[in-house]
């Protein structure tokens, strides 16, 4: 399964997949140390992402800019803008994403992400 694109076009990253029962939560007392603004919520969903594949897909480190250009994929897809995100491209990009990972990753691992995403997202 293609996860994401390199940085070198048509290079791409495959990973294992495996179940995690506890993933690390830093970047979300992080998020919260911010002020909450649309740019670093999207900056914290980053943050999170990559915690996920941090515990999720422990055999192979994916860089952050393969994060990045899958997360600029999903806000393309829901029709959000990644520069400059509203609330509601925000909650878009976070349905989207819950749904695609929660088919690849133990749910309740997305979903206690979930619902940290959401509770930064209604402080907008």
């Amino acid at each position: 399964m293609i996860i994401g694109v390199a940085s070198e076009p048509m290079q791409c990253i495959y990973i294992t997949y495996v179940k995690c029962g506890m993933m690390k939560k830093d970047w979300y007392q992080k998020a919260l140390e911010k002020p909450i603004t649309p740019e670093n919520l999207r900056d914290a969903l980053i943050e999170c992402y990559m915690s996920v594949h941090h515990c999720a897909f422990k055999k192979q480190v994916v860089p952050k800019e393969a994060i990045i250009l899958q997360i600029k994929n999903v806000f393309r897809t829901v029709g959000a803008d990644f520069d400059h995100p509203t609330k509601k491209d925000l909650e878009n990009v976070v349905e989207e994403m819950r749904h695609t990972l929660c088919a690849i990753i133990d749910g309740k691992d997305v979903e206690t992400h979930y619902k940290q995403m959401k509770d930064l997202i209604k402080r907008l």
